[in-house]
């Protein structure tokens, strides 16, 4: 099975608060796939980010543990959530989620809009057309702008994701033009290209 299961997640905590019970394991989500109810718990003395105790999830329904491709679906989707909810957190303020870094808003041909975060009016590019992104289109992870409260002027374009390490569309359209170039370039041995 795989991601063509309808979920819904409900995050119950996103930060935990160690349980005074031993054996009183803490709901971090509710997933809901196929009209059945999965709870994520985390361990009782777990405490802070319940992300960073995603190792230590645990899924069950109807307090049976669940160990086959239903749990890792449902810790993936309750993983995906909260790396969502980090990032909306920080995307009010129109920082990226580590907190260091104003966001970014670039065409897909190139052209920086802004770099400092702020309001960005308009989806398309007024230079050149083309499409405006403020995240990755692999992993959405929001674009990288400014070093937040830099003195330092100016601002280099990323050509991959800090995330996932894919190219960016402007970085993608100029790799496989090259790609393409090297093709046609007989004299170049084909271990080379």
């Amino acid at each position: 099975m795989s991601s063509d299961v309808p979920l819904k997640v409900v995050i119950e905590n996103a930060q935990l608060h160690r349980s005074s019970q031993d054996y009183d394991s803490q709901t971090a989500a509710i997933v809901y796939m196929r009209n059945e109810e999965y709870q994520v718990l985390a361990p009782p003395k777990s405490e802070g980010n319940a992300l960073e105790w995603s190792d230590h999830w645990v899924v069950r329904r109807d307090h049976y543990d669940v160990n086959d491709w239903r749990r890792r679906l449902a810790i993936d989707a309750v993983k995906k959530e909260l790396e969502s909810l980090a990032r909306d957190q920080n995307r009010v303020v129109d920082l990226n989620p580590d907190g260091r870094f104003y966001d970014a808003y670039i065409c897909t041909t190139g052209h920086v809009k802004s770099s400092t975060g702020g309001d960005f009016q308009g989806e398309h590019c007024e230079k050149c057309g083309a499409k405006c992104i403020d995240e990755c289109p692999a992993c959405q992870t929001p674009i990288r702008g400014r070093v937040y409260k830099s003195t330092v002027a100016g601002y280099i374009r990323p050509e991959f994701c800090h995330q996932c390490g894919k190219p960016y569309p402007w970085m993608h359209e100029r790799l496989q033009t090259a790609r393409e170039l090297l093709d046609y370039e007989k004299e170049i041995p084909e271990i080379d290209r």
